[in-house]
């Protein structure tokens, strides 16, 4: 009997796959939370979409903390516990905002924020599943 190898620890190390995750959402909480400036959207509900992209985005770089600092958790409970993290960093989000006097929260904010995340999670769950019908080795990032 052979023993399957052994996965290759993630390149990197705290600064280069967990820091990123901690300063992204300190930067979309600080973001969520200043006084809005007086620009207006290019179109309606534009916040949404940006809402989207921003937990989409955040979606993916807790996922590569979690590679890092949870390597035997797996890729799918890794990729289901960082939408989960991603989606209760939105709900806080809109709960603070309820509490200044110049933001409001919003479930639709945090239905795009859900929905962003569940779009990255959804195609890195896809990734992981092409690549292991191919025979690529599993995904580092």
């Amino acid at each position: 009997m052979t023993e399957s190898p052994k996965p290759e620890p993630a390149r990197g190390g705290f600064f280069v796959r967990v820091m990123p995750a901690l300063l992204y959402t300190f930067a979309i909480f600080y973001g969520g939370l200043v006084r809005p400036r007086g620009g207006g959207m290019a179109f309606e509900h534009a916040d949404k979409v940006l809402h989207a992209m921003a937990f989409g985005l955040m979606q993916l770089v807790v996922f590569r903390a979690l590679r890092f600092e949870l390597p035997k958790l797996g890729f799918r409970r890794q990729n289901l516990l960082a939408l989960g993290l991603v989606v209760a960093a939105g709900g806080a989000l809109e709960i603070a905002q309820a509490f200044t006097g110049y933001r409001s929260a919003e479930l639709l904010d945090l239905l795009a924020d859900a929905a962003g995340a569940g779009l990255v999670a959804a195609g890195l769950a896809w990734r992981m599943r092409r690549d292991a019908c191919t025979g690529a080795a599993e995904p580092e990032s």
